[in-house]
Parts: structure tokens; sequence; C-alpha cells
């Protein structure tokens, strides 16, 4: 039979298989030729071959590559065979779907995988079937999982084992007798060997028709190797899964021994030992250091002794953006890299090394193929195949069969003869030809080499001794010692922290206060320190001798000032006093402030008047809503009080205004009176402008501080009680505000409402005698009832009107709130004069809330007309009988002659988009209600053609939630098990399950949320609150996207120059912006606070973009911009633009790239992607902390031997006790992995072993290893108590530190868009600095 082979994927055993069965299926030589005459003649004339073949493809338009891929296609005489070979040896038996070989799981059942290709390949075939020699019919598919290894399969059910048949059976199928009697093919179908052509030009001879792929335990390799052995011994490969949306990728290895010509290379257990030392190099690093076990690339898949062939495939893990040496360093990644970073990355490799030889194992193959790089500074170790394990046996002579670089040194930097090196040292030298090449950043090569030989002799940067030394023919023992003469060799970066002057350049004017100034009258203050005075019109703030000159310290609190005042002058809130000009009077040598000058009463005077609460009331509110607003533009007052707190009235309004908001101080710490700042200590700023606000309310209600009171009980109980809470003590104002709105004596109406999910009573009363009511159609039963909605102090309770019954039949479970936003007076159909009292029970009882509406003409009147304007499609004859159900009294209905539907609001927009994002959510709709099965395993079956948890990570912690009826609340069912889910099944933790998860049934929607996105949905929907309430940064941010704004921009005086943009032309680009980009740019850069620029494509938007932000960094001194697009690929393609005109023009320009993607997808951007900068800082902390506790620590005086020592025992033995107390300690929060706990006697062993090779001579239990350590330590430095404290602070401070920055799940994007200044200044207040050393 002739068999066209693809060569795709194939092993050894199919190869060998397929070759046999070749043999069998074919005409014999008796056929071919036949003579004489009769029915014997006749009959070996009807042969039913010939039959062809196709092996080793797939189909490459199939997106399924299991259900693609095929071992053995055969077109026989009739019908066509779909033949999936197995070569296992042992028992199969079965298991929902799975098979399980000696009851190792091995995947989805053969027999169902086969069948979907049998169906795929039906479909291909109908487009044919027309053009089949029996025309009209498409030829029957067949499919046999045929057995080639001896295996017992007669555990499987009865259906599987229709399809199942071993070689030896599957190869007398060519009698034409057991054919028949297997397939019962029909007698005209018997021509399908006359249409070969068909399916070698048009079915298997397409271009979608590729080899099949090399495939292991799921995992799928690309076409193309991406490493050769020298010597072909193995093949390495790219490899992933099937859902690429998980980025799960993986190395695939697949060796040929036939490629090694040795006896030992030839057996099973051969091979085992071969392949599985790198398997024990690695478990031996797992066990005495497994942050370096996670630096190596590690098996996926266990090498089992007995069934390793001549063609074995390993599978390593493979993190995205990890590349092989030669393709970081020689590509974009390393031309990225600065000498500095460049050098840091050195550092990080002889660290692992330094690492992998205390652990006694030197590498000796160290080279491009073993050594892989990514762009968050992470270095990845391979290929430990030829390694130099001393516990265990060497590969021998077959090292140098096996082995890739081996010495890497040897060919340009030869030994002199009869040096003999150790293993270790061969490590030396190769790392050495590592250190330079990354320094270089070129790949290796024999021509890199030839330039490092002729260069590096006379090279004299301070690494290139170093290196020379390593290459010698006596180099360093190892390479701790390499790394640590390479640490001390190493310039200290000196910390700069002189103040750069030209910082206050912008904020600096060469005018003389006084004279630009002139007072109109007498000074309102003089002092030797401030001048305050009114010059026409305006407030002349001055602070004499304020300029800081030279004075470093002094120019970092001016400077800090200044800065605020821009940003508060650009918000210029309308309770703070317009801000005109401010900055450094140079020839005054002050600092000056000039502002709007308020004539107003101030907080004392109101006190004075005689005016009513309710005036009383409205002032406190907006004192309290202007002060909460101040402090969520990150500023604060801190010297809160009456004199600098003004009112002036205009009509019947009266308007606040907070002076001194930002009055300089020259120490930087700000000033405040004791009388309105708690008396505790070291209150903060924010509580003390809190304190203020309440006193200075209760002054003006007339209640006395801290005492009760009997007109305004609900205040002082508020002051008592944040006198009496020390640990919330004035942190807000919320307890307050909602005690300025006392209980109104209003009819309070009882209610319970019914349902699974319990709740706590709540109490819903009116705002200023309102409670609002809004009412919505209902969805689940339209034209019957409506949705109504009570709103007020304290929550939102819903309930649902059955508009033919007059009543209410349920409610829905309240939510508490305590807020009342302008929407929802605007939405109330009407306001009632009561409030709500809920609890829970098991029924609702709604008539107490029945009565009273029974009896409400205002609440009949809203329902009738509400009806009305939403049913008014109604027939008039049925609209007049269910307007006559009502009882009230008439009301005049004035009907429009068209109803005109308007655009929503900006406002109205904005809280639709947040309040539908939920819907948003990736979604399933059950199919039938909560599954429970006996074994506890809980499921929510849905139907589907894609699993919508395709979009979540593996380990992401993923939430099924549900909505309430009316929209308005989301609550929990449960936590979803990705890992056991599958496709149309939704696996929920059972433990994780909540009461709400019984309401489940068929078409119940169900939502999934990750944690991390319900933390982002709430930051964003707070964040829209405040603008939607006009408390964002720009106050009336919303009036701007308005269509009818009118709401004039506000102009700057910034002019651009023909110079200025002549710095953007690139003549040899052909590149330069047009008159009307400079128009733009001129109209961009003068007018704000927000503008819009647009244009079609091709217009030149990215070269615009990144001039016009390169002009804001560099001209303007901008500190922070925000590029944000719709696409990923926008946001890259300006930001790559953005960056190459900055390294053109030599602008320094710090880049964060922020993505929900989980690796960087632009190559240029790679360095700058958070994650990696976050890695980048975390592998540098980790390598430089020795030397970083040894640089506090002299600091604080403690002896640098002797912290280096304490500190080299904790991060070595230290880290290995905690490792056991982990294991042994767990507590029931804690989870442990299962290989941890398996380990937990060797590694129990391992460090004992390890205290005795330290010197301990006495037996003592694990937790006492390392005090016995530090107290000796503390002997030998004559260490006092204090400060062996001292020093295990700053240890454990940077341990935690370090966890810290190894955790996925912290919030680095916003580490990395600011927190890190503080975070840094934290980490050296945790020092205690001496006042000398508080630089």
């Amino acid at each position: 039979m002739e068999i066209q082979d693809w060569g795709g994927g194939l092993t050894q055993h199919e190869v060998e298989a397929i070759e046999k069965i070749k043999q069998a299926f074919q005409a014999s030589e008796n056929n071919k030729k036949v003579k004489g005459q009769g029915f014997d003649t006749l009959k070996s004339l009807k042969s039913i071959f010939p039959w062809k073949g196709y092996s080793g493809f797939r189909f490459a338009d199939i997106k399924e590559r299991k259900e693609g891929e095929f071992d053995l296609v055969i077109v026989t005489h009739c019908n066509v065979l779909i033949i999936e070979l197995k070569h296992w040896n042992g028992t199969i038996t079965s298991c929902q779907d799975r098979w399980y070989l000696n009851n190792k799981d091995m995947g989805r059942s053969p027999v169902s995988i086969t069948r979907n290709k049998q169906h795929m390949l039906e479909k291909k075939l109908d487009k044919f079937k027309q053009q089949f020699t029996n025309k009209g019919f498409r030829p029957q598919v067949h499919f046999l999982v045929v057995m080639t290894g001896n295996t017992d399969f007669s555990q499987l059910p009865d259906n599987e084992k229709l399809h199942i048949i071993t070689l030896t059976d599957f190869l007398q199928l060519k009698d034409e007798e057991q054919f028949d009697a297997r397939f019962s093919p029909h007698s005209k179908s018997k021509t399908l060997n006359q249409d070969f052509e068909l399916f070698d030009k048009k079915i298997f001879g397409s271009n979608t028709i590729k080899p099949k792929s090399i495939s292991i335990g799921g995992y799928y390799a690309e076409d193309n190797s991406i490493f050769s052995h020298p010597k072909h011994i193995y093949q390495e490969y790219l490899a992933q899964t099937e859902n690429k949306k998980h980025q799960d990728q993986a190395l695939l290895r697949r060796w040929d021994f036939t490629k090694i010509n040795r006896s030992e290379a030839q057996t099973p257990d051969g091979r085992y030992r071969l392949v599985s030392r790198e398997y024990d190099v690695l478990n031996h690093i797992k066990l005495q250091n497994r942050d370096l076990y996670h630096a190596c690339l590690n098996y996926k898949s266990t090498p089992q002794k007995g069934e390793i062939t001549a063609e074995h495939i390993d599978l390593f893990e493979l993190f995205p953006q990890q590349k092989r040496f030669d393709q970081f360093v020689g590509g974009y990644n390393g031309e990225n890299l600065s000498t500095e970073r460049r050098l840091g990355l050195v550092q990080l490799l002889l660290d692992k090394f330094a690492q992998l030889h205390k652990v006694d194992i030197a590498h000796r193959d160290l080279g491009n193929h073993s050594i892989w790089l990514s762009a968050d500074d992470k270095i990845t170790l391979s290929g430990f195949a030829t390694a130099y394990f001393s516990s265990e046996e060497t590969v021998g002579d077959i090292r140098e069969i096996l082995e890739v670089s081996g010495d890497l040194a040897k060919s340009h930097f030869p030994l002199s003869d009869g040096i003999k090196l150790t293993p270790y040292q061969y490590d030396v030298r190769s790392l050495a030809v590592l250190a330079w090449h990354i320094i270089q950043a070129k790949r290796i090569s024999p021509v890199s080499l030839d330039e490092m030989k002729n260069k590096l002799a006379d090279e004299t940067a301070w690494y290139a001794e170093i290196l020379r030394e390593a290459l010698s023919d006596i180099p360093f023992k190892s390479a701790v010692d390499f790394l640590d003469k390479f640490n001390q060799a190493k310039p200290e970066q000196a910390v700069d922290f002189s103040f750069d002057f030209t910082k206050l350049e912008p904020f600096t004017h060469d005018i003389n206060h006084s004279r630009a100034y002139r007072e109109d009258d007498d000074f309102i203050v003089e002092t030797s320190e401030k001048e305050v005075y009114c010059s026409n019109g305006l407030l002349v703030k001055a602070w004499l001798n304020a300029d800081p000159q030279n004075d470093n310290s002094k120019a970092r609190v001016v400077l800090n000032w200044l800065e605020n005042m821009a940003k508060l002058a650009s918000l210029s809130p309308d309770y703070v006093p317009k801000i005109r000009e401010f900055g450094i009077a140079k020839k005054s040598g002050c600092l000056f402030a000039v502002s709007d000058f308020i004539d107003g009463h101030t907080w004392q005077d109101i006190c004075k008047l005689d005016l009513s609460d309710k005036q009383k009331q409205a002032l406190i509110h907006q004192f309290i809503q202007n002060i909460e607003h101040l402090h969520s533009l990150g500023f604060t007052h801190g010297d809160l009080k009456p004199d600098n707190v003004l009112v002036t009235t205009d009509d019947d309004s009266a308007q606040l205004h907070i002076l001194d908001i930002l009055d300089f101080s020259p120490n930087g710490k700000s000033q405040f009176n004791t009388e309105y700042s708690p008396e505790f200590d070291y209150p903060t700023e924010k509580q003390r402008d809190n304190f203020a606000v309440m006193k200075m309310a209760c002054e003006l209600l007339g209640v006395e501080w801290n005492r009760s009171s009997e007109s305004f009980a609900e205040v002082a109980e508020v002051i008592q009680q944040e006198y009496s809470d020390s640990q919330t003590a004035f942190i807000s104002l919320a307890r307050f505000k909602e005690a300025l709105n006392p209980k109104p004596a209003t009819p309070m109406i009882d209610i319970t409402v019914g349902g699974c999910e319990s709740f706590l009573p709540i109490e819903i009363y009116p705002e200023n005698g309102e409670l609002f009511v809004q009412f919505k159609e209902s969805q689940k039963y339209p034209n019957e009832e409506i949705d109504i909605t009570f709103i007020g102090l304290g929550g939102k309770f819903t309930a649902f009107y059955t508009i033919a019954e007059q009543r209410f039949r349920h409610g829905l479970s309240p939510f508490e709130r305590y807020h009342i936003s302008r929407n929802d007076r605007d939405d109330s159909k009407c306001s009632l004069q009561i409030g709500l009292n809920i609890t829970h029970s098991n029924y609702s009882n709604l008539d107490k809330l029945n009565d009273f509406i029974a009896g409400s003409t205002e609440f009949k009147n809203s329902i009738i007309q509400f009806v009305q304007e939403h049913f008014f499609k109604q027939p008039e004859k049925e609209q007049a009988e269910n307007n006559e159900n009502f009882e009230a009294e008439p009301v005049d209905i004035i009907a429009e002659e068209t109803v005109i539907e308007q655009r929503p609001s900006i406002q109205k927009l904005w809280q639709a988009i947040l309040d539908t994002e939920t819907e948003a959510l990736p979604s399933i709709t059950a199919s039938e209600a909560l599954q429970k099965t006996e074994n506890g395993v809980c499921y929510i079956p849905y139907d589907g053609e894609i699993s919508p948890l395709d979009q979540f990570k593996r380990d992401e912690i993923v939430e099924a939630i549900g909505k309430s009826e009316d929209g308005e609340k989301t609550f929990k069912y449960g936590e979803v098990d990705i890992v056991q889910s599958q496709l149309n099944e939704l696996h929920l933790k059972p433990k994780s399950l909540r009461n709400s998860a019984s309401n489940i049934q068929a078409d119940t929607p169900i939502y999934l949320q990750s944690k991390q996105n319900k933390a982002s949905y709430t930051r964003r929907k707070n964040a829209l609150q405040r603008i939607l309430d006009g408390e964002s940064a720009i106050k009336n941010l919303t009036d701007y996207f308005d269509e009818y704004c009118i709401l004039p921009s506000e102009k700057y005086d910034i002019h651009i120059s023909n110079e200025e943009f002549k710095r953007y032309d690139q003549p040899e680009k052909n590149v330069s912006l047009n008159e009307a980009q400079r128009i733009a740019f001129q109209r961009l850069i003068a007018n704000g606070p927000l503008s819009l620029l647009q244009g079609p494509p091709g217009t030149g938007k990215t070269e615009f973009i990144a001039a016009f932000v390169h002009y804001l960094f560099d001209v303007q001194k901008v500190r922070n911009i925000l590029l944000v697009s719709q696409s990923h690929e926008a946001v890259n393609t300006a930001a790559e633009r953005i960056r190459k005109h900055c390294q053109r023009l030599e602008t320094d320009l710090r880049l964060v790239r922020f993505s929900n993607r989980e690796i960087a997808d632009s190559e240029i951007l790679e360095d700058v992607f958070s994650p990696n900068l976050v890695g980048q800082k975390r592998a540098q902390l980790n390598v430089n902390k020795i030397s970083n506790i040894c640089q506090l620590g002299r600091s604080i005086g403690l002896p640098e031997n002797y912290l280096r020592e304490r500190a080299e025992l904790a991060f070595d033995i230290g880290v290995q006790i905690r490792r056991y107390q982990k294991i042994v300690k767990s507590s029931k929060g804690e989870t442990v992995d299962e290989d941890e706990k398996r380990l937990r006697k060797k590694l129990e062993k391992s460090i004992k072993e390890q205290a005795q090779a330290m010197g301990l001579r006495e037996l003592v239990e694990i937790d006492e290893i390392l005090p016995k350590f530090i107290s000796e330590l503390d002997h030998k430095h004559n260490i006092q108590p204090i400060e062996n404290i001292q020093a295990g602070k700053l240890i454990d401070l940077t341990q935690d530190m370090l966890e810290t920055l190894s955790n996925e799940r912290t919030n680095y994007d916003e580490f990395l868009a600011g927190i890190f200044e503080e975070f840094q200044e934290e980490y050296l207040a945790n020092m205690e600095l001496p006042e000398e050393d508080e630089k």
C-alpha cells in the first residue's frame, strides 16, 4: 500500500506500526499477473486492493489540534478508515470519558477524540460527494484505535471496545471476508480506490494540510525547532496548550537516542539514566534551595523508568517572555539596557551560579542554550544533563557527546598545558565569557569571541581585571568567589543628595514683591518672617528670606510648597480664593502668593448672628462638603480655625471660603493651633481638619464641645463617640454627617422581607421630611407590575407593586446607603413623609405599607401618571378600564402630541455605564439547577460553545455572582473552581457556597468576576461617584463633556516658537509638523482644562502625540502623562514613537507600560512593562540585599562584619529553617504545597547536616539552630541586646519587602505610579536614623 507521509510528530513505534500496515495492505504478487481460467482466476482478479494511506498530518484550519491531527488515514476500496495508534502496555480502565493506564490518567478517551475526527472528516468529504465515482454519496468513514503494545482493554465499556483493535487483528482485515464482516460495505461503494486522485489533489492536497505536531500532555510543538543539539541528539521546540488565552507554554525536548552510538543509550534503563540525571539534579536543588529551583526550567512531565523510548519527549516549564541568551542580549532587550543595567544583569547571573555552586553542583555546559533571560531580570537555567553532581554517578565519557558548549572559553582563552581545573572553575570561565557578552550586548559567536579576545586584554573598565582573572590559569575557585570579587570591585554609586536648583526656575520671578504689588493700606500681618497686605483688590502674602539660595534642604521644602501651589491654582476649587500669581520673588528674596481678597464674615461673626437651624445646617453641610472635596484632591489644611473660614452672602445664598490652605512653613511641617486640634498625640492633618470642622459646627449650633445636648443629642453623642474610639477618632466626617440629619419625628412603617438572604434590621429615614420614590417598569412582569424604590437616609428598598391589585406583593432585601444623590431626587416621581423600618423574616409582609399608600393621594396620582406615560399605547378602552380600577381623585392629564426620546445627560450616561457593568462581565445562563454529586462536587450546567473561563488565568480567584431582580444589588453564589470546570460545567468550590446558590435554577444568569477585577471595579465606582458628586479634581468635569456646555475654557499664556517646532523636524525621514499640526499644537497647549483633537487615519496623529508629549516633559516640565487608547497596538505605537523622540533629543524619559495582559505585546517596550519593572526591582533588591543591610546598618552604628554574617545566616540556613517551620506549623488558613510536605524529613535531615557543617557540634531542635548561631555571633562581635534587636528588625524588614514584591496579587501599578518614593521614605524611617544621618 502506498502511504503519503508528512513526517509529523510520529514516534518510532508509530512509524514501525505504519510500516507493518503498509506491507500488509497491498495486493499480493500473485494477483498482479494472473494466468489461467475459471472461477478461481476471476476471484483473484477481484482484489480489494489497492488502498492508499496518508500519515502524520493535520488540518491546519481546525482550531482544536487534537481533532485536526491524524496518525493514519486509509482510503480503502469502499470506505475511509481513521487509525489512531497507541503503543501502551498494561491495563486500561475508563471513568467519566477519561482513560487510565495502570491507574495513571492518560487524558480524554481516544475513542471520543477519534470520533470527533470522524465527524470532522465527514464534513470535509461532504463537499466533494458529487465528484466521487459513486456520485452523490459520501464514502463511509470509520475509525479505530489500534493498540500496538501489550494492552488489556477488556475492562473498557462495550461501546468503546467496538472501536478498539490490536495491531495483529487489524492486519487481518486484508482478508475480504473479515473486512466485510466488520464494515458491511454497500456493493456500489466499492469504487473508492478509483478516486485516489481526488484525495491526492483536493482533499489531502490543499494548503491546509501540515505535518502533525509533536505533542505530549496536551502541549503541541510549533512546526520548527528553536534549538538543535550539534550532534542532533535532541531538538527543542516551543509548545503550547490549545487554550492560548492562558499563555501556557512549555519547552518540548525530543530525544533521538539512535544518534548516540553507545550501548547505554540503546536500552530503556540506560536511556532513563541519561534522561533522569537532569531530573535528579533539579530535585537536589529543590531540597537545598527552593528559590534557585524556581530559577531553573523544571519538568512538567516526569521520566518513567522502562518507558524511555529511542524518541523520548521531555516537557519543561517555560514562562512568557523568556528568551535564550543570544536572542535576549542581541535583540531589542539588550539594546535598551543601559550599561548600569547590563552590569546588574551580570551580577544576577553570577549570583545564580554562586547559589548553584553552594549546593555542590557545577553546570559544565553553559552557553546560549542553557541560559534564559527575560525583561523582568529573571534568569533561568536549563540543560543540566552533563552537570557535575557530587552525590551521584558522573555521566562519564558520554558527557562529551551530550554537552553542547562545554568550556565556552576553551577556543579563544585556552589553558596552559597540564592545567586541570575543577568543574566549578570551568563554570567560572564560561561565566566570564557570558558576562562580557552581556556588557557588550552581543550574541555569542566566533566573531564576538575574536573581538572579546582582542579587546579584553587592554580594557580598563573596573570589571575587566576580574574577567581576566576568571579566564586565567588560576581562576576563582567558584562563582561564590567570582561574585564576591565583582561586588567588591563594583564602584559604590554615590547617592547625590544635592538639590537640582533648575527645578525652581519655572517658579522664579525677577521682581521685588512689594514693588510689583504695592500695599493699599496698613499691613494685615507684619512680622520678621511674614507680610500680609492688600494690593489693588488682591491679597498678597510674602514669606521673607524664604528664597533657598543654595540651601539644599530648604530648597526641597520650597519646591514641595511651590508644586502644591501650582496644583491648587490649576484646580481652583470655588471655596478657595483664586490664586493669581505665586513663586520666588528673586529681588526681594522671598516667597510670595497673590490671590483674590475675600471680604466676608468670619466664622465667629456668623456664630453671633441669629440664624435659623436650617440656615446653620446649610452652612455646616457646605463646610463639610468643601473639606471632604479638599481631602479628595490630596490636600489638607492642618490649621483650620474660625479666623480662616469666611462667609460671603449674595441675596439668599451663602458661600464659604477657606483661607490659608497652603501656608508656607520653613521646616515643611504645618503649623497648627491647639484649640482646634485633637488632644491626643500625633494626629494627622486630616484628623485635625475633621476635628476643627466638628468643633466649629458645634459652636455654630450652640452645642457645648464634648458635652450632652438636648437640642442636638445625636451630634453630641457622635462627638463623645469620636473621643471614645481611639482607633478611628476623627479620621472621617461620616458619623458626624449622619448625626446632622436627625431622625425626624415621622411615622415609621414596619416591613418584613422574606428570602434566603438574611440581613440586619435597617431603618430608612426621609431627608428633610422626604422619602424619595422612583418607578420602573417591571422586566419580569411587564404591563402587570411596577418596581418601586424608596430612597432615604440609611438605605434603599425596592418592592414590587401589582397594578391590578394596587398593592405591594413582595420586596427585595434593602441595602445601606448614607447619602442621597442629585439623581435620586431628580428621578423620583414623588416623595412621602414616612420612614421605613425593615426586618428579615421567613415571609414578606408589606401590609402596613399597603395601608399607608391606600390613603396617599400623592402616591396614587403618581402611579396613574406613570401608567399613562408608559402604557399609553394600550387601546383606549383597555386603558380606560385600567384607569377605572384606581379609586383616586380626578387628575388633569396633559397628553403630549408626540413623545421625543431625549439623549440622556452625561451624568446619567456615566452612571448607567457603571450600573450595567455587571452585565458586561463574562457570564453563563444555567441550563439546570445547581447540581450536587455524592462525592461533594458542585457545578452549574450550561450550554455553550466557548468557556467563559478562558478569559481568566488558572490561578485567579473568580467569583460567581448574581443580580437582584431590580438590578440594584449583586450577591455572591460562591467561588469558581477553574481547574475542575469544563465546557458546559461551571464548578464551584463546595466550601465557598452561599445560601443564595440554592436559588440557581434553569435560565438563571451567572456572572463571573475575578477578585482583582472586583477591586478595580470598586475603585472605579468610587472615583466615578466622586466625579458625579462634583468632587473631582476638575470640579465640573461632566459639564465639559456635555454637548451644550457653556463653560469658558481656561487660557494659558504659552506660546511656541518656530525654533521649538523645528526640533521635531526629521528631514532624513521626511517628517515635520505641518502648519495645521502647529496650529493645533498651539491651541492645545494654550487652552484647558480639557481639549479634543481628532483626525482621520494618515493625518500624522502618532507623530503629533510624540512631539506633544516630548514638549510637555522637556519644556513644560510636566511630571506625569497618561497615554490611553482602546487598543494595545495604538498605545504601543505612540509610546514607541515617544521613546524614539526622547532618545533622539536626549531627553530623560521614564516610561511605564500598564496593561491587563499577562505579557508585554511590544518587544520594544518589554523593559518598561509594569510587571517587568517590578521584577527588575525585586531582582536587584534580592541580589543586593546583604550589602543594603550592611549599608543601612552602618547608619545605626552596627558592625558591618556582624551584619554581613548574620544576614548570610538568615538568607542561607535561615530560609531553610523558615521553610521547614512553615511545613510543620502551617495553620488552617495557610496552604502548603504537597511536594513540600513530602520533603519534610529530607529537609530536616538536610538542615541538621548543614548546621553541623557550619560548626554546630551539639544536637538541638530545628527551632534552636538559628538562635544558637546568632548567640555565638553576638558573643564574637560583642553585640548588645538592643543592637541584636535592631539587626533582627533590619533583616526582617528586608525579608518582608522581598516577600511583598513576590506577591502576585499586590497592586504594583499603583506602586509604580507614585508610591515608590513614599515606600523608600518609610523604609528609611523604620531604621530610626540619628539626626546627623537623616540623609
